[in-house]
This record gives C-alpha cells, sequence and structure tokens, in this order.
C-alpha cells in the first residue's frame, strides 16, 4: 500500500487527509474513514487498523482530519479538540469557524473519485458518524453506503434523505451513546445533556430515507438486530441497526488505543467491522 497525506487550502484553513492505496492494480471501491472528537486521522488510521485489509480487496482507505479551535497548535484531546461539523447544537467542543465540512468532504470525494467511478462507503466514529449521516443526508457526492459506529445524525433532516444503505452500531455498554438514550455525560461537558433513544432515532432515519418495513433480525445472541426495508418485497434491508451487548464507546475491533472507564468497555471479536464495509461496497445502490 502506498501512502500519501494531502493538504489542501479551503477557506480560512488547510485542511488534510492521510490516504492509502494498492501500489498498483485496479482500485475496488474508496472508503473514506471518519475519527471521532478529540481524534486525528493519524490516529484513527492505527485505531481501525484498516491498512492490511484494503490491500487484500482493492481498496483505497482515506481519513480525513477535522479541524479544531486553535489550528496553529497541535491537536489535544481535551484542550484544543478535533471536532467534526455535524450539526449538533453541543457546547463543546467545535470546530473551527469556517471549517464547511460538509463541502470540502464532498471536494474531497470528488478529487479521490472522480466521476463517482468506485462505489464509496464512508465510516465514522462517534462525531464522525454523525457527519458521515449528515454528508449522506445533506451532501452530494454519489455514496454505496454509510457505516456510523457508535454516533447518530445530530444534524435535522431538511426533507427526505437519500435512499443510502446505512449501518448503525451502538454498544449496549456505551456511556457517551447508550441505545436508551438519557441524560450523558462526557468529557468535554461533564454537566452533561439528554439525547433520545437510539431506537427511535434509527427508526426516524430510517422512515426519511423510505423505509416502510420494520423487521428484527437474527443472528449471533450477543448482537441485536433491526432491520428496515423499502417494501415487503424488498430482498434487501435499506438500513441495519446493530446493538452490542458489553461494548462502550469504541470501534469495534480496534486497537484500543484510549483506554478510559468513561468510554466504558471495549470488545475483541464480537463483530467485523471489515465485513460490514464490504457488504456496503458490494451491495449498496450508489445514491
Amino acid at each position: 500500500m502506498r501512502r500519501e497525506r494531502l493538504e489542501r487550502a479551503w477557506g480560512p484553513h488547510t485542511r488534510r487527509c492521510l490516504t492509502s492505496r494498492p501500489a498498483v492494480g485496479t482500485f475496488r471501491g474508496l472508503v473514506l474513514v471518519l475519527h471521532g472528537a478529540g481524534a486525528t486521522s493519524a490516529w484513527m488510521f492505527q485505531e481501525t487498523d484498516l491498512e492490511d485489509w484494503a490491500g487484500e480487496h482493492g481498496l483505497m482507505l482515506a481519513f480525513p482530519e477535522a479541524t479544531r479551535q486553535q489550528m496553529d497548535k497541535p491537536p489535544h484531546v481535551l484542550d484544543n479538540t478535533p471536532c467534526w461539523e455535524d450539526g449538533g447544537l453541543r457546547r463543546h467542543p467545535k470546530p473551527r469557524e469556517g471549517a464547511d465540512d460538509l463541502v470540502w468532504l464532498d471536494a474531497l470525494i470528488a478529487e479521490l473519485n472522480p466521476a463517482g467511478a468506485l462505489p464509496t462507503v464512508v465510516a465514522g466514529f462517534s462525531n464522525g458518524a454523525s457527519m458521515a449521516l449528515r454528508l449522506a443526508a445533506e451532501g452530494r457526492s454519489p455514496l454505496a453506503g454509510v457505516l456510523a459506529i457508535g454516533g447518530f445524525p445530530r444534524a435535522a433532516l431538511a426533507g427526505p434523505a437519500r435512499a443510502i444503505p446505512t449501518v448503525f452500531v451502538h454498544g449496549e455498554a456505551d456511556p457517551i451513546v447508550p441505545p436508551a438514550g438519557g441524560w450523558v455525560k462526557t468529557p468535554w461537558q461533564p454537566e452533561g445533556y439528554a439525547i433520545a433513544p437510539m431506537s427511535e432515532v434509527v427508526t426516524a432515519w430510517s422512515r426519511a430515507m423510505g423505509a416502510e418495513v420494520e423487521r428484527e433480525g437474527h443472528g449471533q445472541p450477543f448482537i441485536r438486530r433491526r432491520h428496515f426495508y423499502q417494501s415487503v418485497a424488498s430482498a434487501k434491508p435499506l438500513t441495519r441497526w446493530l446493538c452490542v451487548a458489553g461494548l462502550g464507546h469504541h470501534w469495534p475491533g480496534g486497537k484500543g488505543q484510549w483506554e478510559s472507564p468513561s468510554m466504558g468497555p471495549r470488545l475483541d471479536g464480537v463483530l467485523d467491522t471489515r465485513t460490514l464495509l464490504l457488504e456496503l461496497l458490494d451491495n449498496g445502490q450508489v445514491c
């Protein structure tokens, strides 16, 4: 795999993206991975450990980086927090003014995937998951699917969304985005704020994309599944919600670079996010 760090002037800021692509051959697809608040593109590259897998399957990886309040100073998880412009009304952390993340990510995808020739999946964790969902709802890029881990759509849907296959993954032991909703506290907002139950959030997202049928799925006993279809005759679910027993606020199968009681427990070998990405790349309908 060949790595490259892209730097592009965008508005008042220099935006960065770490890419890894097969050195030879034809690319099978593009996977864009958005880090969570407090992380960086390099951190997410290491945490997800996708490079060897991507090389085996002929995939291009892209890890963009969000802005932070003090762009002239190094990022710091708490004091200079990289954060995506996901449409949330949180008090802190916040992206740098003028980030224009939605338009920038569209431009980045267009640069990496000219004319939309490759199926493109956007995956995100936490704040990055919320940004990936906003990109699906409001962006212009042709997408084959979205994988949203430990996050939910924070921006209000202005109208019917594109029918883009979406997989939500939440940990039942996640203290930051608990599936049952309620009052949550984060390292950035220790006073806390309320979030809705994820069952309601995922249902609303699915209905906005045109799903009419909801079914309980089957699979491993430690993963609760809910599938949403566009019609009774639909062969493939438009939205899948996977709720994983024992998982905290972590990328499933990640390296666990940030161990903190505030994030809840990690799990190894329970859920293969790579399989989910391949299913979206192979089965998603580009919209």
